[in-house]
């Protein structure tokens, strides 16, 4: 019972981002629908079971730093796009404000999922030296990284609807560059 705990755990912590994520998408009214988000969970739970079976392979040469360092710049350089979108509508007169409301593609969603993998690559190496079960964690990564999108965007549509879409993307881009300098904050202040 304490190996499910364990694994649960370490699930809702390498995950708690796709939350933030999610809802950033929610609040722009940005649907990653279910198809993709079963790309981003095959994604995240592909790295898990590689980076654990090539565990102590991988801590030789590539630091837990370097894999931090990728994954939340890429949230950090999303939120700049995000917040370069703001601009651009900001001054634009509302009637011609565009709507990027809709679904995600698949060359989206994958960015997203590889993203979000890599910041668990680190989790993944840490696991796989600690000797964790690599078929049962790997579910639990799978299951971890689609259910916060999905509670997410669903937080943020709701709280979207009470934005204009300027504000929205606001919000969004202010989320998704807090949630890359906290992360690249925590990696640098972690590893100091």
């Amino acid at each position: 019972m304490d190996h499910i705990i364990s694994y649960l755990l370490l699930g809702i912590a390498t995950n708690i981002d796709n939350l933030t994520v999610g809802t950033s998408y929610g609040i722009r009214a940005r649907n990653i629908y279910f198809r993709f988000n079963v790309l981003i969970g095959v994604l995240n739970a592909t790295t898990t079971f590689l980076s654990m079976l090539l565990g102590n392979y991988l801590r030789e040469y590539i630091s837990e730093q370097v894999g931090d360092i990728v994954g939340n710049g890429v949230f950090l350089v999303l939120g700049v796009i995000t917040l370069g979108e703001f601009l651009v509508i900001r001054d634009q007169q509302p009637e011609q404000e565009p709507v990027i409301r809709g679904q995600v593609g698949w060359r989206e969603a994958a960015l997203l999922g590889l993203s979000l993998s890599f910041s668990n690559l680190a989790s993944g190496v840490g696991a796989g030296i600690v000797g964790l079960d690599i078929p049962i964690l790997t579910l639990i990564m799978f299951g971890m990284s689609m259910l916060p999108i999905s509670l997410g965007q669903w937080v943020g549509q709701k709280v979207g609807m009470l934005f204009s879409v300027r504000l929205s993307r606001l919000l969004s881009g202010c989320a998704l560059v807090g949630l890359g300098l906290w992360r690249l904050a925590e990696t640098f202040i972690g590893g100091a």
